[in-house]
């Protein structure tokens, strides 16, 4: 059980590095605009069933733990192609 758990400590740490990277790599003075798939169902109009088969297409998201964040304008790149 020790190991599981320290696992997925390992795992969200890569998950929150990739999140700094993705961000730090950016050279923009504003930090990108975090949503909870919550907010990004209400933004786009749509359900979360249709979030999660476009999760399932491919559109970019980040994990934490059992969170999920989406950043705006990588969704609207998403959308756009």
């Amino acid at each position: 059980m020790q190991t599981q758990t320290l696992l997925h400590i390992l795992q969200e740490l890569r998950e929150l590095r990739q999140l700094l990277q993705a961000q730090l790599s950016k050279p923009e003075t504003q930090s990108p605009e975090l949503l909870l798939p919550e907010e990004l169902c209400q933004r786009l109009k749509i359900s979360r069933s249709t979030l999660h088969n476009y999760r399932q297409q491919g559109l970019p998201h980040y994990r934490t733990g059992n969170r999920t964040y989406y950043r705006w304008d990588e969704v609207l790149q998403y959308l756009r192609c």
